[in-house]
């Protein structure tokens, strides 16, 4: 048996993208919906990532009818 004892020097926040509410009463607002534009991750925004996150590319938005 082992005890290993860590130090946290940065801690990398969560991306809430594709977490729904728990109580499954509305999507996550960060998955895929037709018709609307995807939220940015507030992350994206942080000035350390600046360097490293690409800017959003246009992607397919899916079916905004049902045919």
């Amino acid at each position: 048996q082992l005890i290993v004892r860590v130090r946290a020097r940065a801690i990398f926040p969560n991306c809430p993208r594709y977490i729904p509410k728990l109580e499954l009463a509305a999507p996550s607002p960060y998955t895929p919906q037709p018709g609307q534009e995807p939220v940015e991750p507030g992350w994206k925004g942080f000035g350390d990532f600046k360097d490293y996150v690409h800017p959003r590319q246009s992607t397919f938005k899916g079916a905004s009818d049902a045919t």
